[in-house]
């Protein structure tokens, strides 16, 4: 890393061609997997597609049992299978989701895609950080944002458990003073 100076540089990649722009390709060409939600809602639909027209064949089919023409058979068969197709089903769940994202905006998360609404809706826990996690593949919690306070969580609880019985290995000679035990119930 150079942080200071002067120096010539040669572009030999631009645009697409670069490391940035590959990672930029790959991002935009990955495949977006069905939500569960979006998996039920089909499962849902087969579900109310198969009874409609179950119901449809077996009206058109009682209607030559009474006697009525193939053509008012074939209108009322139509008629009750576009009677049982849920027109609110679309609405329902675009109200739900937005109902959930403007209840999650409330605990400051900001939902930018409808379906991301699912997912956040089921986490409990999120955790970020833009440095330990990448380089060192090791996430620790310095802060805790718990019941509108924020508590110091810097004492690891394993560390702590492992020097306790480090110390308690040590008999006599063992200070249990020296070991800072975390400010935050486990």
């Amino acid at each position: 890393m150079c942080t200071a100076g002067t120096g010539i540089g040669m572009v030999f990649k631009t645009g697409d061609g670069t490391v940035i722009g590959r990672i930029a390709g790959l991002a935009s060409s990955a495949d977006a997997n069905a939500t569960t939600l979006s998996v039920e809602i089909n499962n849902f639909i087969f579900l109310v597609s198969s009874i409609a027209m179950t119901l449809g064949i077996v009206f058109f089919c009682a209607g030559f049992a009474v006697g009525y023409s193939v053509i008012t058979n074939i209108v009322f068969a139509i008629g009750i299978i576009v009677a049982n197709v849920p027109e609110g089903l679309l609405a329902t769940v675009t109200v739900a989701l937005a109902l959930t994202a403007r209840r999650m905006a409330t605990k400051f998360v900001l939902v930018k895609n409808l379906q991301s609404v699912e997912t956040l809706g089921s986490t409990s826990c999120i955790c970020s950080d833009k440095t330990g996690t990448l380089t060192q593949n090791r996430m620790t919690v310095s802060n805790l944002f718990l019941n509108s306070k924020v508590i110091d969580a810097t004492t690891n609880y394993e560390i702590y458990q492992r020097l306790l019985e480090l110390e308690n290995s040590k008999g006599e000679k063992g200070n249990l003073k020296n070991v800072t035990a975390p400010k935050y119930d486990t």
